[in-house]
């Protein structure tokens, strides 16, 4: 979900995890892309110290510099 304001846009989710074992350790990185695709800025959220149980789900939330030259936005959970 992408929540804007004037100053900010705020992209936030569920984490599913579809796993046979819980997850921990799970940080967001988010990239804000142009029309071309190439990445304009990053932003990881803090690593969560929760585990994700096998079914279960989390959430995430990272915000950007509400820019307009930003298409869209590429999402990546990773869990170690």
């Amino acid at each position: 979900m992408l929540f804007r304001s004037k100053k900010t846009v705020t992209v936030s989710g569920v984490l599913v995890n579809h796993g046979t074992g819980a997850t921990r350790e799970i940080s967001v990185h988010v990239d804000a892309l142009d029309r071309d695709g190439a990445v304009l800025v990053s932003a990881d959220s803090e690593p969560s110290s929760e585990a994700i149980p096998a079914g279960g789900t989390g959430h995430f939330s990272v915000t950007f510099e509400n820019r307009a030259e930003v298409d869209r936005y590429h999402v990546e959970a990773i869990s170690r």
